[in-house]
C-alpha cells in the first residue's frame, strides 16, 4: 500500500524534471575550479543524496561547505540533504539562504523552488510565495511535467493562502512519541477499547520478513505500545500482547490498520489486499479470517478504514471509478446475512478533486474526522471534521486548526472519548522518519486559586458541625486555616489546583482527621466540593465514631448541561444540586448514573475514617419536641414548657453529664409585614424597596431566632443545667419544617406557626 509522502509528489517531480539537468550544468561550471579531492567528495555526496542516504550525504556536504563557506552549489546541495530528510527539513533554510545570497551570474532555478517550499513548511508565507513566483518563470508549461509542476505550485500557493485563515486552537500540546517511533514510517494509531494501549502500523525492518515492498520499504506490520512512567513503549511480552492482538497477526506481507469493535472482542485488519477479522473465543484471539468480497478491494486503501461502534457501517477510502478525484471516502453497510452493501460515496461535500483519506468517527458516530489535501488545507494532508445532520448528510468539513494541522502531512487522526487527548501521524518538523505518531493533549493554563465549598454535619442527629480546617501543601508545607459557620456547618477553602494536600479537620467532640487528596489541574472557574459527614453509632454494643469525606473535584454544572437530554429526571436533579453547597451532585451521579463517576475524569472519591470509642461513651439521646412562639415574640408558649422540663429530667438522670452537650436552635417563620418594614426603614433613613425589605427582614428574623434560643437556654440553666453544657445557634428563616405560604401564594398561618420554634438537640461528647 502507499502512504502519504513527499516522495510521491514534489520530490519525484523535481528530481525528474530538474535535478539531473542541474547536476550536469553545475558540474560543467565548477569542474575547472575544484581540486581533485573536492570533486571526489562532491561526487560521493551526490551519489548518497540520489540514493536517499541523507545523513551520509550531509556529512560530506558539510565538509565541502567548511572548505568553501560561500560556495553556491555546496550550500544548495547541503540544504537538499537536510530538506529531503524529514526530521531536519527546516535546517535546510540557512544553506538555501546562503546560496541565494552568494549567487552571481547564472541562477539556479531549483533553488527558488526549494527556498519557497522550505519557507512554506516553516510557515513563512510571504517569503514562500515570493520564491515560488520566481521559480514559476522557469517552468516549461509546454511539457507534461512542466504543467504538472505548475499545478503543484498553484496548490502550494493555495495552502499558503489558507495558512493565515485557519485558526490556532489554544491550550493543546503536540508531542512526538519518540519512544515508539523509528526512522521508518509509523502511522495509523488506534487506542485499544480500554484506552490503555496503542496499536499502530509501521514499516520498520524488524518484522517477520526481510523482503521489501514495491517502494523498497519493509512490509507493514502491526505493533502494540503502552504508557509506562509517562512514556509510550513497545509491548514485547507475549502474554500482554495476546490480550489485544492475535499471536501471529503479522505475516511476511502487509498487515496493517487494526480497528476494534466497541466491545473489544473483535478486530479488523488489512492483509493480502483484503479486510480480515479476528474474534475472541474463550478469552483467546482466534486466527484472522477473510471477510466478504463485496467490497472493491482492488481500489481499497487500509489502514484508511473505520468501523462504527455497532459494527454495522464501514467507512473507507478508495480510488474506484466514479469518484471526485484521487482517493474518496465511501461507506458500506453490513446486511443481515453478514455481507456488505454496495459502497456509497460520501459525496462532494466531503470528497474533493484531491485525496481524501483516513476516516475516524466519534463514539456516537455523528462526527466524522478525516484527512484531505483539498478543502482549505494548509499543506498536504490536513485533518477535518464534519457533523452528521438530521437528514443523514454531512455538514461542510471544517479544518480542525493548528497545531493539529501543519504545512506537512497530518493524517490518521483518532481521539479518546473525553476529547482531551488523541493521536495522529505526521511528517512534520521533528519527525524521526518518513512519518511519525504524535499525541495531542489538552494543556490549558492552571488557575492560580479555586474555591472548594463544603459542609460538615452530624448524620446521627442532622445538625451542623462547626469545623476548623488547616490545609497543608504537601510539597511546600505551606498552610492556611479556614473556619466553618457554626449556624450551617458550611465552609469555604481557597486553594491552588494541581497540588497534593493534607486537610486537617478539627471539630468539637469528634476525632481530628487528616484527609489527603490531590486537587486536580483546573483551567476553568468552577466550584469544587467537600462534604464532611460525621456519625456516631453502635455495633455489637460497641460505640463507633465515623467521618466520611466526599470529594467532588469536577465541573458539576458542565456535566449537568451535558446531560440535559436525560429523560429520567437525573439531569434536573443534578441541575438543582449544583446550585447548593452540598455536593449532592456527585453522590447522585455515583449512585444513579454509571457515567464513570469514580474515574479520574470526574474526580469524585470518598474517604472514610472510623474510630472505636470506649463503652463508657455510649449515651442514648432521645428526641425532644420543639417549643413554639407567637408571631414576633421571643418568649415560648407557656403550655409547651413541659417539653423543656423533659430535657432537664434527661440531663439530671444521666451519669455522664460532662459528656452531654445540649444544642438550642432558634428559628422564625418568613412572614413579611410591608407596612411595618416601611416605617422602620424610613425611621432609619433607609429607602424602602424590595431588596432592603428582604435584607432587613432576614436580619430581624435572625436576631429574633437568637433571642428565642437564649430565652430557652436561660430556663434550662435556671433548672440546673450548667451553661458550659449548652450551645446556642440562631438560624433565622432557614430550615422551615412547613410551608410559609400555600401553593397559590396565599399566607399559610398554620405552617408559619410550626416554623416559629426552638429545637433541642442532644450531642454526645467523645474522647479524642
Amino acid at each position: 500500500m502507499k502512504i502519504p509522502s513527499i516522495y510521491t509528489s514534489q520530490k519525484a517531480i523535481i528530481l525528474h524534471y530538474c535535478f539531473l539537468a542541474l547536476f550536469t550544468l553545475l558540474s560543467v561550471n565548477i569542474a575547472f575550479s575544484q581540486k581533485v579531492n573536492e570533486k571526489k567528495l562532491l561526487k560521493q555526496a551526490r551519489k548518497d543524496l540520489v540514493k536517499e542516504r541523507y545523513e551520509q550525504a550531509r556529512e560530506k556536504y558539510l565538509k565541502l561547505v567548511n572548505i568553501k563557506p560561500n560556495d553556491v552549489v555546496y550550500n544548495f546541495e547541503t540544504g537538499l540533504s537536510y530538506y529531503f530528510d524529514n526530521k531536519d527539513r527546516l535546517k535546510s533554510i540557512p544553506y538555501f539562504e546562503n546560496a541565494v545570497k552568494n549567487t552571481n551570474g547564472d541562477t539556479i532555478p531549483q533553488l527558488f523552488y526549494y527556498m519557497g517550499m522550505a519557507y512554506h513548511y516553516q510557515g513563512k508565507i510571504k517569503q514562500s510565495n515570493e520564491y515560488l513566483n520566481l521559480f514559476r518563470n522557469y517552468i516549461l508549461t509546454r511539457t507534461g511535467d512542466g504543467r504538472e509542476l505548475a499545478r503543484h505550485i498553484e496548490q502550494i500557493e493555495e495552502y499558503n493562502y489558507n495558512f493565515n485563515k485557519v485558526d490556532t486552537i489554544p491550550n493543546y500540546k503536540i508531542i512526538n512519541l519518540n519512544g515508539i517511533n523509528c526512522p521508518y514510517p509509523d502511522y495509523a494509531p488506534v487506542l485499544t477499547p480500554d484506552g490503555k494501549y496503542l496499536v499502530f502500523t509501521s514499516r520498520r525492518p524488524d518484522g517477520n520478513s526481510k523482503k521489501k515492498a514495491w517502494d523498497l520499504l519493509p512490509y507493514e506490520n502491526i505493533y502494540l505500545a503502552k504508557k509506562e512512567n509517562g512514556e509510550w513503549k513497545l509491548v514485547t511480552d507475549k502474554n500482554e500482547w495476546n490480550k489485544f492482538l492475535p499471536q501471529n497477526i503479522n505475516t511476511k506481507k502487509h498487515d496493517a490498520g487494526v480497528v476494534y469493535t466497541a466491545d473489544g472482542k473483535s478486530l479488523y485488519l488489512y492483509r493480502k489486499d483484503q479486510l480480515w477479522k479476528s474474534v475472541v473465543k474463550e478469552s483467546k484471539w482466534q486466527e484472522p479470517f477473510k471477510l466478504t468480497k463485496n467490497i472493491d478491494y482492488k481500489h481499497f486503501h487500509v489502514p484508511s478504514a473505520y468501523l462504527t461502534n455497532d459494527g454495522d457501517t464501514l467507512y473507507f477510502s478508495s480510488t474506484q471509478k466514479g469518484g471526485y478525484g484521487g482517493k474518496d471516502l465511501y461507506y458500506t453497510v453490513k446486511k443481515q446475512d453478514g455481507s456488505w452493501s454496495e459502497a456509497v460515496n460520501l459525496g462532494p461535500d466531503i470528497n474533493t478533486e484531491y485525496d481524501d483519506d483516513a476516516p475516524f468517527l466519534n463514539k456516537t458516530g455523528n462526527i466524522l474526522y478525516f484527512s484531505s489535501k483539498g478543502h482549505n488545507s494548509i499543506g498536504d494532508f490536513d485533518i477535518f471534521k464534519s457533523t452528521k445532520k438530521a437528514d443523514g448528510t454531512w455538514s461542510k468539513p471544517q479544518n480542525i486548526g493548528k497545531p493539529f494541522n501543519s504545512p506537512f502531512n497530518d493524517i490518521y487522526y483518532s481521539v479518546n472519548e473525553t476529547q482531551d487527548t488523541g493521536f495522529f501521524a505526521s511528517d512534520r518538523d521533528g519527525t524521526l522518519g518518513a512519518m511519525d505518531i504524535w499525541q495531542f493533549y489538552f494543556d490549558c493554563p492552571n488557575l492560580k486559586n479555586v474555591e472548594i465549598k463544603g459542609i460538615a454535619y452530624n448524620k446521627t442527629n442532622h445538625t451542623p458541625v462547626p469545623v476548623t480546617l488547616s490545609l497543608i501543601n504537601k510539597e511546600t508545607n505551606d498552610s492556611s486555616v479556614f473556619y466553618g459557620k457554626p449556624q450551617t456547618g458550611e465552609f469555604l477553602i481557597i486553594a491552588e489546583p494541581k497540588n497534593n494536600y493534607i486537610l486537617k479537620v478539627y471539630a468539637d467532640n469528634f476525632k481530628t482527621i487528616l484527609d489527603e487528596f490531590e486537587l486536580p489541574k483546573q483551567c476553568d472557574a468552577y466550584t469544587n466540593y467537600i462534604e464532611l459527614q460525621y456519625e456516631t453509632y453502635t455495633e455489637n454494643n460497641i460505640p463507633y465514631q465515623k467521618t466520611t469525606v466526599y470529594h467532588s473535584f469536577f465541573d458539576a454544572d458542565k456535566l449537568a448541561k451535558e446531560l440535559n437530554t436525560d429523560t429520567t429526571g437525573l439531569a434536573k436533579e443534578i441541575g438543582i444540586n449544583t446550585k447548593t453547597t452540598n455536593p449532592a451532585t456527585a453522590k447522585i451521579l455515583a449512585l444513579h448514573h454509571k457515567a464513570n463517576i469514580d474515574t479520574a475524569q470526574y474526580n469524585f472519591f470518598t474517604t472514610t475514617y472510623t474510630k472505636q470509642l470506649p463503652k463508657s461513651m455510649l449515651v442514648s439521646a432521645p428526641e425532644f419536641k420543639p417549643v413554639h412562639f407567637d408571631f414576633g415574640k421571643y418568649r415560648y408558649i407557656k403550655s409547651e414548657q413541659k417539653y423543656l422540663d423533659e430535657v432537664v429530667e434527661f440531663f439530671k438522670s444521666s451519669d455522664k453529664k460532662e459528656d452531654i452537650r445540649i444544642q438550642v436552635n432558634g428559628y422564625t417563620d418568613a412572614a413579611r409585614d410591608h407596612d411595618l418594614a416601611r416605617k422602620i426603614l424610613e425611621a432609619k433613613g433607609i429607602p424602602y424597596n424590595k431588596a432592603n425589605h428582604e435584607k432587613y427582614s432576614k436580619e430581624f428574623n435572625l436576631e429574633l431566632s437568637k433571642k428565642r434560643a437564649e430565652y430557652v437556654a436561660k430556663y434550662l440553666i435556671k433548672k440546673g443545667i450548667p451553661q458550659e453544657n449548652i450551645e446556642i445557634q440562631a438560624h433565622g428563616e432557614d430550615n422551615p419544617v412547613a410551608p410559609n405560604v400555600n401553593n397559590d401564594g396565599s399566607d399559610n398561618p398554620e405552617g408559619r406557626a410550626k416554623n416559629r420554634r426552638v429545637e433541642i438537640k442532644i450531642i454526645t461528647k467523645a474522647v479524642l
